[in-house]
């Protein structure tokens, strides 16, 4: 027998073979039976944040500062939503402001390339913008870029390719402290060929509206949550929504809503608490004082919270 001194570099160098040959049979198991879950798994490994895990379901808001929203409603805002367009300077006391508005909540922004082409933003001619903003963020937001990317309604639209082109700059350039980055699609459209890759995203955001009596939430999202759920692992939210009156069932719609959101494991609903006049995709959102839709609101958000 060959006796081998107390130390010995073979013993290390076979251990290490063993472990990456049984990390590679398991990756060859994972590939033959579960390839997207597989897929996910390791690009969250390889992700350079390590987004805080969410530990309790979230309400947010836009169309209101976060303060008037929970005086409003009686529900502590965990996000608030901010819209953002490239088209002004960043202010110098821009994220000061923000935080001021959000009253605790986790500000959401909103980049809108407005009066830009996803084109000139990946090729870095926005760059001063971004890091104007960069060199503020100081405490927790979550940012998207050209949301509703799948839609026909924004200059941005419909342009999966430049658009995934895009994403990946500003992230480059905006990076990764503080920030989680949501991915924000609509619910009318197909989303697949958006998708920049795990590696640019924390949370997928899906925004979808209640406008007629035809509306359910099944017609509504379960199509785009099946796609999201085979192309990541990510938490999921409704990063936009609301029922109008419109629909003639706004307390009842509202209460199914939530407990869709609950049994479909979803991470937060948004209120989009604005008033729009140009009907149907744009109704009066806005929660009013003694209604029967924000008395359903209060109870189906605060059993959302608490299931």
């Amino acid at each position: 027998m060959i006796r081998l001194p107390a130390w010995h570099p073979l013993p290390s160098v076979i251990a290490a073979v063993s472990l990456l040959m049984c990390a590679g049979a398991a990756w060859a198991g994972l590939q033959g039976v579960a390839r997207p879950w597989a897929r996910n798994l390791l690009a969250l490994a390889a992700k350079p944040v390590a987004e805080r895990p969410v530990t309790r379901r979230m309400i947010g808001v836009a169309g209101l500062t976060a303060a008037r929203w929970d005086e409003q409603t009686g529900i502590r805002a965990s996000l608030s939503v901010f819209y953002v367009s490239m088209s002004a300077p960043v202010a110098p006391d821009f994220m000061r402001w923000i935080e001021a508005d959000a009253d605790g909540a986790r500000p959401v922004l909103e980049i809108l390339p407005r009066g830009r082409s996803l084109a000139s933003v990946a090729a870095g001619d926005d760059d001063r913008w971004l890091r104007s903003l960069a060199a503020q963020i100081n405490e927790p937001v979550v940012i998207a870029f050209a949301p509703e990317a799948d839609g026909n309604w924004y200059t941005w639209g419909q342009q999966p390719a430049q658009f995934r082109v895009a994403w990946q700059h500003v992230w480059a350039v905006l990076g990764t402290r503080d920030i989680t980055w949501m991915w924000q699609m609509s619910s009318r459209h197909p989303v697949s060929a958006y998708w920049p890759g795990a590696r640019y995203v924390q949370w997928v955001g899906v925004d979808g509206y209640f406008e007629t009596p035809a509306n359910t939430f099944r017609g509504l999202f379960s199509r785009t949550l099946t796609v999201v759920s085979r192309i990541t692992a990510d938490p999921v939210l409704l990063s936009e929504t609301a029922v109008g009156p419109l629909t003639r069932a706004e307390p009842a719609d509202i209460t199914k809503l939530f407990a869709a959101a609950s049994t479909r494991h979803l991470i937060g609903v948004v209120w989009f608490d604005r008033a729009q006049h140009d009907p149907p995709h744009h109704q009066d959102w806005y929660l009013k004082p003694g209604t029967a839709a924000l008395a359903a609101f209060r109870a189906a958000a605060r059993a959302y919270v608490t299931s």
